[in-house]
């Protein structure tokens, strides 16, 4: 497994001299096989080898294996850093606690200055891994697993064993005759993965004995195939996408000219950070190809927002500063509506006409209130009363901007929708003082 695992690193210009190496082991086979054959290792190449184990408090056995990897490390010499995790709520418990597991991960490789994170996943996983993605469906690049070298946040994630299968670390393990604990609950049959490993890939591999090195070609070809659709996805995102740290945006009809592979791709690739699925995605494609006006709606943990052609999708805040404020305009001066939205009602000495986003009016007849646009709202025009929401449909008034839209109002009637329509109740002689809206 020495001269396996050096291989491996030369093949893949893996460099180890002088660097520090985080281990995920759990203490079952697979992870105790790659310790071991790390510390052979070592007797070539000079590198420190730094251990990480999550006791995830499921079985009796957890704090005896605990207690285990934490005496094998220290009468090895190795750093060991264990966390424990107590789940209180098993809803999805096993996305949820890889979440954890490696947050915990690259918070030890941050604190010992390692960039290295060796797994121990191998031909069998991938194979599981690839199954389970295409009952659910992803993208192309999805579909072909995981790789033996990969990076993330500046993190490079080794997984040596990935072209060997289970039988061979059995036989490693045989070989060596090192002590390893057996996790019963894999035994089982209740999560979807564990039901693909006893019920499909064991079957395939008795109609072929190769199965797993199919599927490894199978993940090449993906992985190719994926270089080259990317390169095209990268190219329409430059050409029709906005992209920030908070949202994304787009007009629909830039973006559906593409065959609907590469919109699907292309969704895939800008909404990555809000880990959809291939369904997801899927109705989000429906929504954009809708045939409504506006539309918005709040899905997983962000919102999609339809503009006639413009699309926006953001992540959802906690806290949003568009609620409903009012304020009371009883004078001269300047009158807060919201952190973002101050009120200047000053004298109009020269008697000039109020632009769309003033209010001329008659100091007289104060007080008014400024506030946000409620249900029911209706503002008298030339030909009649009209609502307010009605009134913005015709304008073709962006959805996102109907949410702010503010009027001045007395006693309910609505005396000016700012921005757009003034009252034909107003009277001429009403511009003694400009109520002006300003943004900060």
């Amino acid at each position: 497994m020495k001269d396996y695992l050096i291989n491996f690193l030369k093949e893949n210009n893996i460099d180890l001299s002088d660097e520090v190496v985080t281990a995920a082991v759990s203490t079952g086979l697979d992870s105790m096989s790659l310790l071991h054959s790390l510390i052979e290792a070592k007797e070539e190449v000079n590198f420190k080898i730094v251990v990480c184990h999550v006791n995830h408090n499921k079985r009796a056995e957890s704090k005896e294996e605990e207690e285990f990897i934490l005496d094998f490390c220290m009468k090895k010499g190795i750093e060991c850093f264990v966390k424990s995790i107590d789940f209180k709520d098993t809803t999805n418990f096993q996305e949820v606690a890889r979440g954890k597991r490696y947050e915990f991960f690259y918070d030890v490789m941050d604190k010992v200055g390692s960039k290295f994170l060796f797994l121990a996943h191998h031909l069998d996983d991938l194979a599981e891994t690839i199954i389970m993605r295409i009952i659910r469906g992803t993208s192309l690049n999805g579909y072909s697993g995981f790789h033996g070298v990969s990076s993330f946040n500046n993190h490079i994630i080794v997984r040596p064993f990935i072209n060997l299968s289970k039988e061979d670390l059995c036989n490693y393990q045989k070989e060596k005759g090192f002590k390893y604990y057996n996790d019963s609950s894999n035994d089982l049959d209740d999560y979807t993965r564990n039901k693909i490993r006893h019920l499909v890939l064991k079957e395939l591999k008795k109609i072929d004995n190769n199965v797993l090195e199919k599927f490894s070609d199978f993940s090449y070809d993906m992985d190719e195939s994926s270089k080259i659709v990317m390169s095209k996805v990268h190219e329409i995102i430059d050409e029709v996408i906005n992209v920030d740290s908070e949202r994304v945006s787009f007009n629909r009809n830039d973006l559906l000219k593409y065959s609907p592979f590469l919109v699907r791709e292309v969704l895939f690739e800008v909404l990555k950070p809000y880990k959809l699925s291939k369904k997801n995605i899927s109705e989000i494609i429906k929504w954009i190809e809708s045939n409504k006006a506006n539309f918005r709606n709040s899905y997983k943990n962000i919102e999609f927002i339809k503009e006639y052609d413009l699309i926006t999708i953001a992540k959802i805040s906690e806290k949003s500063n568009d609620s409903y404020s009012e304020v009371v305009i009883d004078g001269l001066g300047e009158f807060r509506l919201n952190d973002n939205i101050l009120i200047n009602v000053s004298l109009n000495l020269s008697g000039r006409n109020a632009n769309s986003n003033e209010l001329c009016y008659n100091i007289k007849k104060l007080p008014i209130t400024i506030r946000n646009r409620v249900p029911g709202d209706k503002i008298k025009l030339s030909y009649g009363y009209k609502k307010v929401k009605d009134l913005l449909i015709n304008e073709k008034v962006e959805l996102s901007r109907r949410e702010k839209i503010l009027v001045a109002s007395k006693d309910d009637e609505v005396l000016c929708i700012f921005g757009l329509k003034k009252s034909s109740n107003l009277s001429k002689d009403d511009n003694d003082i400009i109520i002006r809206i300003e943004e900060r």
